[in-house]
């Protein structure tokens, strides 16, 4: 197995350095907003709010990306957001200024599964 040096492959190639950076704003992103969240909105919403991740990914590949998502995702998708509803024990639906930051951070999440997988 070959060894690679992490420091020497970065200053070969600006494209890790600059992926690398741009995983850590997206993730500093979803995170800040996460947890500044929580002292805004109940941990119920918060769940299930943050599970939005998960359809904003396919959307955001198709829409602005231009990728083809295949059809069998979007079955996927909707009983991922039924399982994260159902798992998250959320009774109400009021919304509160939380539950915006958390969509925020919904955003930053997804964008950092897209960059992961480009």
């Amino acid at each position: 197995m070959k060894k690679v040096n992490l420091f020497t492959a970065v200053r070969q190639n600006r494209q890790i350095c600059l992926g690398a950076f741009g995983l850590g704003v997206f993730m500093f992103g979803g995170i800040g907003l996460q947890q500044t969240a929580l002292v805004y909105t109940n941990v119920a919403n918060a769940a299930f709010l943050t599970a939005l991740y998960v359809p904003l990914v396919p959307l955001i590949a198709a829409l602005f990306l231009r990728r083809h998502v295949a059809l069998n995702i979007w079955p996927a998708v909707v009983i991922s957001l039924l399982g994260s509803f159902l798992l998250s024990g959320t009774s109400s639906l009021e919304a509160q200024f939380g539950d915006l930051l958390i969509v925020g951070g919904a955003f930053f999440w997804a964008a950092h599964i897209l960059l992961i997988k480009r």
